[in-house]
Order: C-alpha cells, then sequence, then structure tokens
C-alpha cells in the first residue's frame, strides 16, 4: 500500500509540536528577539480560538526552525568545539535558559534528527534541511543534541521570520477561517522551505568548490 512521504502520522507529530510551541509564545517562555516575531503577532496568535489555533498548527510544516540554514553551525557542533561561539543572531540574545524552551529545543532537534535518521526526504520537505546538513545532524550522538539544546543561543526561532508578510498573512487567513485561503498558505509555505533548501544546497556547494580551488595545489 502506497504510504506518502507526509504520512498522517507525521503529520499529526508536526501539529503537536507546532501547538507546543504556539504555547510557549503564548507564555512568553520564548522571548521576541529569540522568536523573530513581534509582539503584535505573538498576541494575535495567544488570542486565536481553539479550532482557529489547530488551523495554524496544522501547516504541514514546523512553525519553528533549529538553524538548520546555518552550516557552520552544525559544523561547530560536529568538531565538538563551544556551540554557544558561533550565535548568527544579535549579541542581547541569550542562550536557552528558560527551562520549559529548553525543553521544547530538545525535543524538537531530537525529533528531527529521529526523522533525519528515518525518513531524509521527510526531514527535507518539513525542516527545508538541506542534504549537507542533514549529513552532520544525522552523524551527531544524541547527547550531543543536549547541549545544542540548552547553549546555542538563536537555535529556536520561528520559520520564516526573515519574511513578516508570509507570517501577517498567514495569521490573517487563519483568523478569517478561509479554508482555500488556507489550503493555498500551506502550499506556499511548503514551497518557500523547499526554495529555501535549494537555495541552501547550492550555496554550499559553490563553497565547497571554491575550497576545493583554493586548496593548495601539490
Amino acid at each position: 500500500m502506497y504510504e506518502p512521504i507526509l504520512s498522517r502520522r507525521l503529520l499529526a507529530e508536526i501539529f503537536d509540536l507546532n501547538l507546543a510551541f504556539t504555547h510557549l509564545l503564548e507564555r512568553g517562555d520564548v522571548s521576541m528577539a529569540v522568536s523573530g516575531l513581534g509582539m503584535t503577532l505573538v498576541e494575535r496568535i495567544a488570542r486565536l480560538p481553539r479550532p482557529a489555533l489547530e488551523d495554524l498548527c496544522g501547516c504541514p510544516f514546523p512553525l519553528f526552525g533549529l538553524r538548520f540554514d546555518d552550516l557552520d553551525f552544525w559544523h561547530a557542533v560536529r568538531e565538538a568545539r563551544p556551540s554557544y561561539k558561533y550565535a548568527v543572531r544579535p549579541a542581547e540574545v541569550r542562550a536557552n535558559s528558560e527551562p520549559t524552551q529548553q525543553a521544547f529545543a530538545l525535543l524538537a532537534l531530537f525529533y528531527a534528527w529521529h526523522l533525519t535518521s528515518t525518513n531524509p526526504i521527510a526531514a527535507r520537505l518539513c525542516f527545508g534541511l538541506p542534504p549537507a546538513a542533514a549529513r552532520i545532524f544525522r552523524s551527531l550522538p544524541v547527547s550531543e543534541l543536549l547541549s545544542v539544546a540548552t547553549h546555542s543561543p538563536g537555535l529556536l526561532h520561528a520559520q520564516f521570520d526573515d519574511n513578516p508578510s508570509f507570517w501577517a498573512d498567514l495569521m490573517e487567513i487563519v483568523e478569517s477561517g478561509d479554508r482555500r485561503r488556507l489550503c493555498a498558505a500551506r502550499i506556499l509555505g511548503t514551497q518557500l522551505l523547499g526554495a529555501h533548501c535549494a537555495e541552501r544546497a547550492g550555496r554550499i556547494r559553490r563553497m565547497a568548490a571554491r575550497r576545493r580551488h583554493d586548496r593548495p595545489q601539490g
């Protein structure tokens, strides 16, 4: 029997993670600087009635990101250098000091690690993981995930936090209850993740090519 890559069970797991992430936002356990979302958007999420919140969390991709676009960061983690030195976000962003944020970051990392190990195509679709980052992430021992979750500033952030118009449009659609537009927004989010993944993979290939070109001969 044919089993879709994004199976019903996988989508239910993504839903649960998304719901937990929105609860962190509502309670203020993830700061505005960390989440990448403004106060107005977070307040709108907190005011959503349960059916609308479920529509938001039912997106077939995580509403959060885990810095999978930062290959240097994951190289540093693999090489067992202090991961907190490789923050790419502003200096005022603290390490994940809130226990609930640490717990969620660890849960999300473990889920992504498990998915990357067992279903790499689904991991690419869900998390936008380029192959090079996926290989590094998959090679990490489980014990390293706790250190990453605890000591990495800016690890946890909102998905598409560099695209505020996407979030504004998504929230407007969720609040309106328009099912047709919601379906289109979910497809667009999946396409954006795919485009980001392809762009990251291309950038990684260009960097590797430059390194090979710059390597001393002889």
